[in-house]
């Protein structure tokens, strides 16, 4: 068996990407078993696993389109596995008609992202073409409950079809670390209070309403500040509305080495996410595991992680509400997060994803026998 994992990332880049991290886990524990593993990605040919597309940043459009000319680049075999990380990247691989097993991973709804950020005609086209490649594909990987549930009632797949997998952590990486020794090692003042956001700096992130939750907060207590660490196409605007609030104890980070995310949840006293739509936010459960209590609204399978803990982990969608319990969540003591999560290591998710992938050639043959 062989794996080629498709994803419009450039693997070469030490990004913190919620997809990437996903993808890298399960690479460690494919090669742990003896599974070779390859990457049809984006970056200099100078990793040996790396099917480079471009060496240069492309567009998802840009990206499908290299697929389509440089999918000869895989070997055409049965015992191959392209597994894909957005349902439009299996459309080559259909219209080619090749014997490779083909397995694609649901973060979430991609269709509502383009919706949001192209329009509604960009959004049927798009529903149009993962309606086609879902039934198409030998297997679904779906990241969150609500997430297979959608894709069964909209698309009418079969739940038999869809393996709900929830995205798994390294737990060697993500561990409880002397949060003042690591403000210190990150030159952050000892005495504040820090609520941090740890993401892509993107329409659905929904970071203006973080922006006015924040301001609300900062009329009670003038001992906190705001880190958001990522970045992307909204970061001007959103520094822009920082300004506008007068808001000057907001800290822009922007994209960091994967290495030092485990530093930052530990120096911070709180991690909040208030995404319009999410899968199964890496963070909330890296954050856990560091015993950093997290506020998140309800998207993904975040009450299905958080309300474990407490009702107060979880708010509604109002700034004024939001607020209200982040100031809570600031001076309440909290139970030990880590020792309660142990179904979300990386190696729990990557044992279930491996099964599937042995599933889709014991289902063949069982079908050649019959």
């Amino acid at each position: 068996m062989q794996v080629y994992f498709c994803e419009n990332e450039d693997i070469t880049r030490n990004s913190s990407g919620g997809v990437m991290t996903y993808l890298m886990n399960l690479e460690k524990s494919l090669r742990q078993k003896g599974i070779e593993a390859f990457w049809v990605a984006i970056g200099k040919a100078s990793v040996s696993n790396l099917i480079s597309l471009s060496e240069t940043p492309v567009t998802n459009l840009k990206y499908l389109r290299l697929l389509v000319s440089k999918h000869r680049l895989i070997p055409d075999r049965e015992d191959c596995i392209i597994h894909c990380q957005r349902p439009d990247y299996l459309i080559p691989f259909l219209l080619m008609r090749v014997k490779n097993k083909l397995v694609c991973t649901l973060h979430g709804r991609k269709d509502l992202s383009l919706t949001l950020k192209k329009g509604k005609l960009i959004g049927i086209i798009f529903r149009l073409l993962v309606r086609f490649a879902l039934k198409k594909a030998d297997m679904l990987i779906s990241v969150d409950a609500k997430s297979t549930q959608f894709y069964h009632d909209y698309f009418h797949i079969p739940m038999s079809r869809i393996q709900t997998i929830p995205i798994g952590i390294d737990f060697s990486r993500f561990y409880p670390m002397e949060r003042l020794v690591v403000r210190n090692q990150l030159l952050l003042s000892t005495a504040e209070k820090y609520i941090t956001y740890i993401g892509r700096l993107e329409y659905e992130k929904n970071l203006f309403f973080l922006l006015d939750a924040y301001r609300i907060c900062c009329e009670t207590r003038q001992d906190i500040s705001l880190i958001l660490i990522g970045a992307g196409s909204y970061q001007q605007a959103l520094q822009d509305k920082a300004k506008s609030l007068s808001l000057p104890k907001v800290i822009f980070i922007g994209e960091i080495n994967r290495n030092d995310v485990p530093l930052w949840i530990n120096a911070s006293d709180l991690l909040v996410l208030c995404s319009v739509f999410e899968g199964s936010p890496t963070v909330i459960r890296e954050a856990l595991a560091c015993n950093v209590p997290f506020l998140s609204l309800d998207v993904g399978d975040a009450v299905q992680v958080l309300s474990r803990f407490g009702d107060e982990y979880i708010a509604e969608d109002k700034a004024e509400l939001f607020a209200e319990k982040v100031l809570l969540l600031l001076d309440k003591t909290h139970p030990e997060f880590r020792s309660q999560i142990p179904e979300y290591s990386s190696e729990v998710m990557s044992e279930q994803t491996i099964a599937c992938y042995e599933n889709l050639f014991c289902t063949n043959r069982e079908s050649a026998s019959e």
